[in-house]
């Protein structure tokens, strides 16, 4: 089974272009967000590893309590290598919008399709 075949018998192909739109929707409002403090923080710490190779061990704090992986700031990396903060704005977009497929595909299993697409829209 090639992957086009797999990828056909995962999602349907009408539910696979709602999801494509959900996301892109969901991304291009990342093209015209502001840049907050937590925003500017992990920014700042991608920005830190590719000029001065300085690899943070802790990522970012939730609540001031609990430090993450540095995993975060790594993926930062990959759009603020090419200089341009709408790259970065509408990668974390596009990966923020996988939320959408996530939903559709835990409605699905526990469900159906149909359900799955559904709460990827109420999402």
């Amino acid at each position: 089974m090639n992957n086009i075949q797999l990828v056909k018998t995962l999602i349907p192909q009408k539910h696979l272009i709602c999801l494509v739109v959900l996301v892109v929707l969901y991304a291009w409002g990342f093209w015209y967000s502001a840049l907050l403090l937590d925003s500017s923080r992990d920014l700042t710490k991608a920005y830190q590893i590719i000029e001065y190779h300085d690899w943070p061990a802790l990522g970012p704090d939730i609540g001031g309590f609990f430090h993450v992986g540095p995993l975060w700031f790594y993926l930062l990396t990959v759009p603020a290598f090419f200089g341009s903060l709408k790259l970065v704005a509408l990668f974390v977009g596009v990966l923020a919008g996988l939320k959408f497929v996530m939903a559709y595909q835990l409605g699905k299993d526990w469900v159906n399709a149909q359900f799955g697409l559904l709460w990827a829209f109420v999402l």
